[in-house]
Parts: structure tokens; sequence; C-alpha cells
């Protein structure tokens, strides 16, 4: 019951997402709100309330979170000046403890604001004073995506200490020069690799133009983030094709289908739009299936895209589709039962890249070949 309300509410904001990207360019607030970076002080005060009171699945995760390696007071920071991560952090200097003790940074602000422990305000500034002293520099291939993933976590981490916590932070200002002048110059300007490196730099990006409270580069950030956003999850009406990011220069079918991995069919409408590549074999399929129906003979060995097989072979394909025409078909009319067996056709399970995002096809124009483009 949790995890069917968790993931309708997933697919609402990712939902909310998109439909908010295809709308007017983004700007600054007038004012940012504090703490804003993917908390607010209303969500704090929500989840603290509901530890009190012992709730689950607050309380439940709230424990997990403080028996974690990341909640130990005793947890000494490694900061390096100079971050080195290769491809798959090969090699690791200083990558895994950058991005381990930011995310303890957070952890103990978290910790902080639920219990009102002052040593996890402490030890949180500690952490973030030992990086900001040190660190001037990410290099090697995946210096961007080490950028944004601690990127992401330490202004989290900032935002809460630094407008909830009444004690000092007197490092606070040179904690924000290392955040101004270390990562955005990584990050700001995107990337043109794949859509999970620019969305994780842009999280980034826009975090840390909250807590600097840099309007330029909040709508920079959040341009790009809904860019991204836009060609990262493909959508029915986007079209024959996924959306692109143009500087990617993803200008043909060819191109945007090795880009997306070799995912050559796209969910579309029936009849909405098609690409008109396959009109013809579209076409093909139709006068074959009228023509079979005219002559009222139905060869068992014959399928619907022309191709003749043997007895057995076609035994096993009637077999194949007798369960999708089950599922698929079940609750439909008499009527469209029986379409369905007469054209055999079946609706074809569409899964794009990653296997996030799929759609049934049920369009009588798909056959044993090719699904419709």
């Amino acid at each position: 019951m949790r995890r069917t309300a968790l993931l309708a509410a997933s697919a609402a904001l990712v939902a909310g997402v998109l439909a908010w990207t295809a709308g007017a360019a983004p700007s600054a607030p007038a004012a940012f709100a504090h703490p804003g970076v993917t908390v607010s002080q209303g969500q704090l005060d929500f989840t603290r309330s509901k530890v009190n009171a012992g709730a689950e699945p607050w309380k439940g995760a709230f424990d997990q979170m403080m028996a974690s390696k990341y909640a130990d007071l005793n947890r000494t920071p490694t900061p390096r000046a100079v971050v080195e991560c290769g491809s798959y952090s090969n090699p690791d200097h200083g990558c895994t403890d950058e991005r381990e003790d930011a995310i303890a940074a957070y952890t103990h602000a978290l910790a902080w604001y639920v219990t009102r422990d002052e040593r996890h305000a402490r030890k949180a500034i500690g952490l973030m004073d030992a990086w900001s002293a040190v660190i001037r520099d990410h290099t090697n291939s995946n210096a961007p995506l080490q950028t944004g993933w601690a990127g992401s976590s330490w202004p989290r981490a900032a935002e809460i200490i630094k407008h909830t916590y009444t004690g000092t932070w007197a490092n606070s200002g040179r904690f924000a020069a290392m955040l101004r002048t270390v990562y955005p110059p990584e990050i700001i300007n995107g990337s043109n690799s794949n859509g999970n490196w620019e969305l994780s730099m842009m999280e980034a990006a826009v975090g840390i133009s909250v807590f600097l409270e840099d309007k330029a580069s909040y709508d920079k950030a959040m341009a790009k983030f809904r860019t991204r956003t836009a060609a990262y999850v493909y959508l029915e009406s986007d079209g024959v094709l996924p959306k692109t990011v143009p500087s990617q220069n993803l200008n043909t079918r060819e191109k945007i289908v090795k880009y997306w991995q070799g995912q050559s069919t796209f969910v579309k409408r029936p009849g909405a739009g098609r690409d008109p590549g396959a009109r013809s074999a579209r076409r093909a399929a139709s006068e074959f299936r009228q023509r079979v129906r005219r002559s009222r003979v139905r060869d068992p060995n014959l399928l619907p895209s022309g191709r003749r097989v043997d007895a057995a072979q076609s035994a096993d394909h009637r077999k194949t589709m007798g369960p999708w025409h089950a599922a698929s078909f079940g609750s439909s009319s008499a009527r469209h039962r029986a379409s369905a067996r007469r054209t055999r056709c079946c609706p074809r399970r569409i899964a794009a890249s990653g296997g996030a995002r799929t759609a049934w096809w049920a369009s009588s124009n798909t056959t044993d070949g090719p699904a419709p483009r």
C-alpha cells in the first residue's frame, strides 16, 4: 500500500516536471526561500514531528539513517586539494572520500534538525570546514560527474545549518567561496555526454545557486535542466522521435537512434503523424490481409507478413501469440477480440532506453515483422 502510493507520487512528480518543462522560461524567485535545497522548512518540521511521534515510515527511516556510517560522530574528514576521478572512479584519488564526506555532512545536518543535538550540527560544520580549507579542483575524465555528485550534497547540508542552527559557523564565508569557485566552473555549462551526467550537474548547480542566492546561475541551470529533462524522458506527445539537446547535434534519425542505444521504435498514437518511412510496409501488410479476407481461406501456415512456415512452427507461433491476446484483449468486446484473431495482430510492447518508459501499441498494422515506427 505504502509502496503503491510512493510509486504513484513519483509518477505524478515526473509527469509534472515534464509538463512543466514545456512552459515558459524559468526565472529565479524574487527572494529565495531558506532552507530551500531538496527540503524546505515545512518539510523538515513535518518530518521532525513524525519522527518524534514514532510514526512510520519516518521513524524507521530516521533510525536507519542514524545507524549508518554517515551519522557517525567520530567520522574523520579526508579532504584533498585536487580530487582526481577517472572513468568509473579509476583512479579514485579522493572521489569516494569527497562524496561520502558531503553525504555525511547532510546526514548530520538532518540529524541536528530532528534531534536538536548540537553535536551533529558541529560535525556537519567540521566536515564542510575541512573541505573548504583544502579543495581547489577536480580533474580527469569524471571530473564533471564527480563535481555534480559532491556538489549536490554540500549545499543541502549548508542550507540547514546556516538557516536553522543558532550556534556559530565562523568559516561559512570560506565554504560559500568554495561553492562559488570550485564547483560551478565544472558544471554550470552542462555536458554533451549522457543525460544523467548533465542532470546530476544541474542538480548541484541549482542547489549551489540557491545557497549563494545567485539568480543568474539559477536561471542558467534551470534552463539546462528543463531542456535536458525533456530530452531524457520520451513522451508520446514528442512525436515520432524523442526531443534532443541542440548542443549535441542529433539532427538525423540515425544519430538519435544511435544515441538511444539502438532503440529505433518509439511510442506513437496509431494514425497520428506516423513516420513516412514505414508507410509502404504498412500498406503492403494491409493489402495482404485484404487478399486473405477476400479469399475466405486461411492458410494456417501463413503468417500475416506473408512468410510461410511449417506446421510445427505455425503451432508454436499460435501458442506464442495466444497469451498476448489474452492479456491485451481480455477486457475488449467480442468484436475486437474477433478482429484481433482475424488479423493476427498483437500489441507490441515498446520499451524505451533503460526500460523505464513503456507503452502498448494496439494497432491492426502490427504484424509479426518489425513494429510500426
